[in-house]
């Protein structure tokens, strides 16, 4: 006896090919993951971790185009800070950026609702392969 099998539509790709898919935002804003869960720091008036308040704050300006979410560390690890990295910034090969406890972080939502402005990359690196 034969087992019933389903065959794929004409339209569905073949096993192993990758499939673009279309993000609902233009911008990715990364905040670290071991950061967050070393420092329990909460920002604003509200006295919500970073990320929660950078998205709150987000959605208060209208910008439903800037996404925030954590990654896993990014092995920068600074000391009594968070890393932040954003995606713009990341495609110029720009340094990722700390927030501490005490920075304003209005100057966090001028960072990230600021134009890109082309900036100088940083060097390539000089790992031998």
């Amino acid at each position: 006896m034969s087992l019933p099998f389903r065959r794929q539509p004409p339209s569905a790709p073949t096993r192993g090919a990758l499939t673009a898919a279309r993000a609902p935002w233009s911008q990715l804003v990364l905040v670290c993951s071991e950061c967050m869960s070393r420092r329990q720091d909460v920002v604003g008036e509200e006295r919500l971790p970073l990320r929660k308040w950078l998205k709150k704050a987000l959605k208060r300006a209208g910008r439903d185009d800037i996404h925030v979410t954590e990654a896993e560390c990014f092995d920068l690890c600074p000391k009594r800070g968070i890393a932040l990295a954003c995606s713009r910034e990341l495609q110029d090969r720009r340094p990722l950026r700390v927030y501490r406890r005490g920075d304003d972080p209005e100057l966090l939502m001028k960072w990230l609702l600021e134009e890109p402005q082309p900036g100088p990359a940083a060097p390539p690196s000089s790992g031998g392969a």
